[in-house]
C-alpha cells in the first residue's frame, strides 16, 4: 500500500543521514526487521501481534465462525492478511472478509 511504500522509501534516507525516523504506525513492515537501525518505532505494537493476541478471544468468547468488517485501506489490510491465519490456528473459520 502507498503509507508502506513511504515508510520503506523514507527510512533509506533517515539511514543516509543517520538520522531517527520515528514511524507512528502499526503497520508490520516497520516490526519485521526489514528496516535499520535508524527507524523506531515508538510505544505501539505491530498489528500482526495485535491481532493474534485477540484471536484466542474471539473464537473463545464471540465464536469460531468470523466475519471481519476492515477499513479499506493499508491499515485495515494488515488486519485483513493476519486476522485469517490466527482464528485458524484457534480452530475458528473465517467467513467472509468485507472492506468498508
Amino acid at each position: 500500500n502507498t503509507y508502506q511504500v513511504q515508510v520503506i522509501l523514507h527510512f533509506f534516507r533517515a539511514g543516509e543521514l543517520k538520522l531517527p525516523y520515528f514511524v507512528v504506525s502499526e503497520g508490520t513492515h516497520v516490526a519485521s526487521g526489514m528496516l535499520n537501525r535508524y527507524t523506531l518505532q515508538p510505544g505501539i505494537t505491530d498489528v500482526r501481534s495485535q491481532v493474534i493476541a485477540m484471536a484466542p478471544f474471539i473464537t473463545g468468547n464471540l465464536g469460531r465462525k468470523v466475519t471481519m468488517i476492515f477499513p479499506d485501506y493499508g491499515f485495515g489490510y494488515d488486519h485483513r492478511d493476519a486476522l485469517g491465519p490466527a482464528i485458524e490456528r484457534q480452530g475458528g473459520e473465517m467467513q467472509r472478509r468485507r472492506p468498508a
